[in-house]
């Protein structure tokens, strides 16, 4: 029998601080989401979107007798040392600002842009290079997303185009799908603002549209720079975006017990995905290493 997943309960108010939506979906990857609702069964844990959330009060009140505990998400305008003496957590929309010393100790940041690095894993220079031979596609393929004259993709093949390429011109929401990708990237200034990303480090940075396309040209056939600007991005996506660690790490500061994620279903589609060998080295290595969790995974369907 599988573990069961925790329950928290939404609730909503008249306010909506940006980026909740993103805060919603991936709590509901890691647990079970549901709307306030009196007459069902208790959840663990309560999450107010904003700090006029319908039932917070009640929810804050009732704490003591339930010992569910509260969450709630702050806006600019709200006091959050106010809050954090009323409720178990609070939470900060934004990448952006770092804490100050009046913050509340225990105020977890939630990404806003943010993106589940676990719904795109990382692909290497090399697993790139042999899906291109695959494909027939060019060695030093390079893909131009959210940019005038826009390689022609149809939006549901992007993020395929961004996995396979050597490099991409990229701005817009896809970047943050490059970045958890692993995949080189040239954006423009007001991209690698908005992702807190640096020129040279994290990302390119070019001045124009043309400027990208070309950047992203002779990045693919840079070995060298693009395979460190991808690993650089994917770590950048890890630490400031990723939705999914800050979802887990909410569930973990609200002490609510979540579910186990077992590598055991999973690796034999992730090791399809990379083109690798069956029963080939590394198809023996990922199973040797995951071994134990295998077999957590199939005595727990």
């Amino acid at each position: 029998m599988r573990a069961r997943r925790p329950t928290v309960e939404v609730l909503g108010g008249f306010r909506t601080v940006p980026g909740t939506d993103a805060l919603v979906v991936a709590l509901g990857r890691v647990c079970d989401v549901r709307a306030s609702d009196p007459s069902v069964v208790t959840p663990d844990a309560r999450l107010a979107l904003s700090s006029d959330a319908h039932r917070l009060d009640a929810a804050v009140r009732s704490r003591d007798r339930d010992g569910v505990p509260v969450a709630v998400v702050v806006g600019p305008h709200d006091d959050e040392r106010v809050l954090a003496s009323r409720v178990d957590v609070v939470v900060r929309m934004g990448t952006a600002e770092p804490a100050s010393a009046g913050d509340p100790a225990d105020a977890l940041r939630f990404p806003h842009p943010a993106v589940d690095t676990s719904e795109h894993p990382p692909v290497g220079p090399l697993v790139r290079a042999r899906w291109r031979r695959r494909l027939a596609l060019d060695g030093d393929l390079a893909v131009v997303v959210g940019f005038p004259q826009p390689t022609p993709l149809r939006a549901e093949s992007v993020p395929a185009a961004l996995a396979v390429c050597a490099a991409a011109a990229v701005r817009g929401p896809q970047v943050l799908v490059a970045l958890a990708l692993a995949t080189p990237v040239v954006t423009d200034a007001a991209t690698a603002a908005w992702l807190g990303a640096t020129d040279g480090d994290d990302v390119a940075v070019a001045r124009t549209a043309s400027d990208a396309r070309e950047a992203a040209r002779v990045l693919a056939r840079d070995d060298r720079t693009a395979a460190r600007l991808g690993a650089a991005g994917r770590r950048l996506a890890e630490r400031v975006h990723d939705s999914g660690r800050a979802a887990r790490d909410l569930l973990d500061r609200l002490g609510v017990r979540r579910a186990d994620e077992q590598p055991g279903p999973h690796l034999a589609d992730r090791l399809t995905e990379l083109g690798s060998r069956a029963a080939g080295p590394v198809v023996l290595r990922a199973y040797e290493r995951a071994g134990p969790f295998v077999a957590l995974a199939g005595d727990a369907r």
